[in-house]
């Protein structure tokens, strides 16, 4: 079921869009998640899948909003910071087929990054 398909759902269940739980949420002064998805369940009888989806919009707005490079960046810190080196090396070989790869299916996989860095050494004749 796609995101949208939900959303679609929860407005012929309650009558309402993400707009308007956002505001009532607002009214309420629910901000934490728990807080949000304890009150969906509760008031407007949704299941957790669908009360989820309408409280990761409201608590999660500004994550959604980020642009592609900004996740990737973001995907890339802490301990995942050393494979941003191959993951920029496989990108600028063209490997992924693809003018601007889809972050979310590369960055899933640290064995293949792993082995896209392998691959991307000197002693195998490959440059950046």
């Amino acid at each position: 079921m796609s995101f949208q398909a939900y959303l679609d759902n929860i407005k012929a269940k309650t009558g309402k869009t993400p707009d308007d739980f956002r505001a009532l949420a607002a009214q309420k002064g629910l901000t934490k998640y728990g807080d949000v998805l304890a009150w969906l369940k509760t008031d407007f009888g949704l299941g957790h899948g669908h009360a989820n989806a309408i409280a990761q919009l409201l608590v999660n707005a500004d994550k959604l909003e980020a642009s592609p490079d900004d996740k990737l960046a973001a995907h890339f810190t802490g301990d995942k910071a050393k494979w941003r080196e191959a993951y920029d090396a496989a990108r600028n070989l063209r490997l992924f087929n693809q003018p601007q790869p889809n972050a979310s299916i590369l960055v899933s996989n640290s064995k293949a990054l792993h082995l896209l860095s392998v691959l991307n050494t000197p002693e195998r004749g490959t440059t950046q």
